[in-house]
Parts: C-alpha cells; sequence; structure tokens
C-alpha cells in the first residue's frame, strides 16, 4: 500500500463515499505506523471509524437540515457553515473527539516543548481515534480527512507553528453559492473566521448550538474503535 492508493467507495446504507485518489488520512496514518512507541498501525481499521464517522456525520447533517432552515442567519446564511457545525458537532458529541488535555494551553506564541514533537501521539490522528485526543497539528487532518468524504472542499493550511482548516469554494462549485472561510476546532465547538479581513466577520459556534437534537437522543453517542 501507497500514499497513493486509492481508498475504494464504501457503501453505507444510503450514503455513498467518494472514491478518494489521494486521502490525507492514509498519507497521515502510514507516516505515523512504525515510529517509536507507535508500532505497526491498523491502516485499515481506522480507515474504516473515518468512514463510520463520515456516515454518522451525514446522518445527522440531513436529520437537523430543518434547523439551517428555520434559522439561516444562525449560520450567516451559509448551508457551508451548516455543514461544518454539523461536522464538529457529532465529532466531539458522538465520537468523542477532544483536544489533548496535556496540550490545550499551548498556543502558538509560546515556546514549543521537546515533548510535543518526540511523542507522535501529538503529531498524527491515530491518536485521536484512540481516545487520547489531538493537537493543532493532528485535529485539521481529521476533520479534512472526514469532510472530504462528504466531498466538502476542505483544505489545510499551515500558518506560524499552527495547522487550521478552510473550507475553499470561491467559486461555488459545491452549492452555487461562493464560500471561504477558516475553521478552527476548538475543544468544544470550533471558531469560523473570514480568510480577509473584508468578510463576514468571525463567529464561534459551541456544540450547544445542536443541542437540542442531541438532547432529545435522536443523536446517538456511539463509541467506535479502530479494529485491525
Amino acid at each position: 500500500m501507497s500514499v497513493n492508493t486509492p481508498v475504494a467507495a464504501t457503501n453505507h446504507g444510503d450514503v455513498n463515499f467518494r472514491t478518494l485518489p489521494s486521502d490525507i488520512a492514509l498519507a497521515n496514518l502510514l507516516c505515523a505506523s512504525g515510529l517509536p512507541g507507535v508500532g505497526t498501525l491498523p491502516v485499515n481499521g481506522y480507515l474504516d471509524w473515518l468512514n463510520e464517522a463520515a456516515r454518522q456525520v451525514q446522518i445527522e447533517t440531513d436529520r437537523n437540515y430543518i434547523k439551517f432552515l428555520d434559522a439561516p442567519g444562525a449560520f450567516q446564511n451559509s448551508q457551508a457553515r451548516y455543514c461544518v457545525v454539523c461536522l464538529v458537532t457529532v465529532l466531539q458529541r458522538q465520537l468523542r473527539v477532544k483536544y489533548n488535555p496535556k496540550w490545550i494551553g499551548l498556543t502558538p506564541d509560546q515556546p514549543v516543548p521537546d515533548a510535543f514533537g518526540q511523542d507522535a501521539d501529538n503529531l498524527f490522528i491515530h491518536a485521536i481515534m484512540d481516545g487520547v485526543g489531538g493537537t493543532c497539528g493532528s485535529l485539521p487532518v481529521l476533520y479534512i480527512a472526514i469532510g472530504r468524504r462528504l466531498g466538502y472542499p476542505l483544505r489545510l493550511v499551515k500558518a506560524a507553528r499552527h495547522l487550521f482548516v478552510r473550507w475553499d469554494d470561491p467559486d461555488g462549485k459545491l452549492w452555487f453559492h461562493p464560500d471561504r472561510f477558516n475553521i478552527e476546532p476548538l475543544d468544544q465547538g470550533c471558531i469560523l473566521c473570514p480568510t480577509t479581513t473584508t468578510a463576514r466577520g468571525p463567529i464561534q459556534f459551541q456544540t450547544k448550538i445542536l443541542n437540542q437534537a442531541f438532547s432529545s437522543g435522536r443523536c446517538r453517542r456511539k463509541k467506535s474503535t479502530p479494529s485491525s
């Protein structure tokens, strides 16, 4: 298997995942496998986890779409923003995707401890799926990997000692509505902000934005673990 090995489309009920000619998650997992302290990773098991996560995100995005139709202003009249909020909410609340508590207070303007770069769990996505948690070096990759499985135009953006996600559809190829904004996943919720100062202002979404749907029991919590 190589980084360019296609990941076959997977059929989960009514959800068909696109064939990915180059999967950012596959590349990440292959780079991590074999590193000191990691050993040989069950790559296919992690890819199954990602496919299942995408399936759950799709289900809840469709199920809660009425919330966007009823109050589009809550999402700045952007279906893309609604989809991102659903993506973040499902991953955090159902699948327990979180920031590694050890590094949650570390910011890009602080000196990076040597221990941060010496532990592969801080840099690669397998640790997120194992329940350890992620960092700004791994969480954006996970969100992009799942979003791309749903056809979202997500890109990985590198800043000074920091990575974040960008929804990049300036020509409106997805829904005939141009949209381009940055996505900063938090431990709880996310921050969506413009790529330029002239765009729509930043807005912070907490996971409670879809709290009614989750607390009603319609969104089941499901713990998913990679298998070999």
